[in-house]
């Protein structure tokens, strides 16, 4: 037994048929692939950005002279502007 599982056995005093009658449920095959339970998530931070960029197109203006300024506007000023930047 290695000491890791040793460490383990010492602080839960659970047998290997305990164990096995615990973890040994059917997982359906598609909640086996990450890809697939996670996917959800990559497309809600997706549509994030997309809105919160659209919001900021709104106030941000590019120009090497007036780029800081909209910044701090936007940070500063506009009503949530520092949650949407952030």
């Amino acid at each position: 037994m290695g000491k890791v599982a040793k460490w383990f056995q010492e602080r839960l005093p659970v047998s290997g048929v305990q164990l096995a009658e615990l973890t040994n449920e059917p997982v359906p095959n598609h909640l086996r692939r990450w890809w697939w339970c996670l996917g959800g998530t990559p497309a809600y931070l997706f549509v994030v950005q997309i809105v919160t960029g659209i919001l900021l197109a709104f106030y941000y203006q590019p120009a090497p002279e007036t780029a800081y300024q909209s910044v701090r506007r936007i940070t500063e000023e506009i009503n949530y502007g520092w949650y949407i930047r952030g």
